[in-house]
C-alpha cells in the first residue's frame, strides 16, 4: 500500500528544492528537479503568450532567466498544496518574490502563483509541467527575444 502522506512530502521536497535552486540561480539544481527524458514537457512561463515545449526550450529559458534575474529577495510562501494520484502529483504554490532585471530600472515584485505536475520516476518525483499564472510586463520585453520560437511569436 502506498503511503500517500509520504509521497506528498516527497513531492513538496522536490518543489522546495526547485524554489531554492531558482531563487539562488543554481540552474544545475533546477534541472535536476525536471524529468528531462519526458518527451511532452510543457512550461507556461508568465512572460510568454505560449508555452515552452520540450526539454530544450525549458533548458534554454532557465539559462536565460538566470542571466536576467538578479538579487532575489522578499520570498515567502502563502499556500503550498500537493496531492498524489498514483504515479502523478500536482502542486500549487503561491507566494511572493522580488527581484531585479539586469540592465533595467524595473523591479519585479508581487505574488507568484504556480502549478506543477510531476510524475514518479525511478529516481523519484520529477516535474513535467509548470505554469506561472500571472503575466509580468517587466519581463516580457527582455525575455521575449530569447524565446526559442521568438520569430514565430507576435509581440502583444
Amino acid at each position: 500500500m502506498i503511503d500517500i502522506q509520504a509521497e506528498r512530502d516527497a513531492v513538496k521536497k522536490v518543489i522546495r528544492r526547485w524554489a531554492r535552486a531558482f531563487g539562488t540561480k543554481d540552474v544545475a539544481a533546477v534541472f535536476e528537479t525536471w524529468d528531462r527524458d519526458y518527451p511532452n514537457i510543457i512550461y507556461q512561463a508568465e512572460e510568454f503568450p505560449d508555452p515552452l515545449r520540450g526539454w530544450a526550450e525549458v533548458e534554454h529559458y532557465y539559462l536565460e532567466i538566470a542571466k536576467l534575474a538578479q538579487n532575489f529577495r522578499d520570498q515567502s510562501v502563502i499556500d503550498f498544496d500537493v496531492d498524489v494520484i498514483g504515479d502523478v502529483a500536482w502542486c500549487y504554490l503561491r507566494g511572493t518574490t522580488t527581484f531585479d532585471i539586469l540592465g533595467s530600472d524595473q523591479i519585479v515584485t508581487g505574488m507568484v502563483r504556480q502549478m506543477f505536475l510531476l510524475r514518479k520516476t525511478a529516481s523519484g518525483w520529477k516535474i513535467i509541467q509548470y505554469h506561472d499564472s500571472r503575466e509580468v510586463p517587466e519581463l516580457r520585453q527582455p525575455l521575449l527575444a530569447a524565446h526559442p520560437r521568438a520569430n514565430a511569436i507576435v509581440n502583444i
